[in-house]
């Protein structure tokens, strides 16, 4: 919960605002992200049918939370509406999220990821204490126009 509690800050997830969860697990981040941070509503993905069960109950109190059960490509709908996105995929993971990421997110949105980089540089990285894990902050125009990693 400290680095789900950490991802959130970075992403500076206010009160009001829409979060979607791209392997959503059992749904930790999105019930913080609605009771400690006040979203709004949450949208959580998650490709295995027992962590989409666990999260459904889990999330099922918390309000405006809805899981499918569901591959990350199907996710264009939800990223329409995000605010924050919050990512805990592999580096193939993002890469392969990346291409949905540029073409659907509004101009104002906020990813983070734990651990794991995407494609192009983060517009900031912290060390989540004790362990030094990366944590990545990629606004919208990063995104889009960011140096890509590796690129010369």
């Amino acid at each position: 919960m400290a680095v789900a509690s950490r991802l959130l800050s970075l992403a500076r997830l206010k009160r009001g605002e829409t979060i979607v969860d791209l392997g959503c697990g059992d749904g930790r981040l999105l019930t913080l992200a609605a009771q400690e941070f006040g979203a709004a509503r949450g949208i959580g993905y998650e490709m295995d049918a027992q962590l989409a069960e666990k999260a459904r109950a889990l999330t099922e109190e918390v309000g405006n939370v809805h899981i499918f059960n569901e591959d990350l490509a199907n996710a264009a709908p939800a990223l329409e509406q995000a605010d924050v996105v919050t990512l805990y995929l592999s580096v193939s993971g993002n890469a392969l999220v990346y291409p949905l990421l540029t073409r659907h997110l509004k101009s104002t949105a906020r990813v983070v990821s734990y651990v794991w980089d995407m494609p192009v540089a983060p517009t900031r990285t912290v060390l989540m204490p004790g362990s030094g894990a990366p944590l990545h902050l990629f606004e919208h125009a990063d995104l889009v126009k960011g140096t890509r990693v590796g690129a010369e």
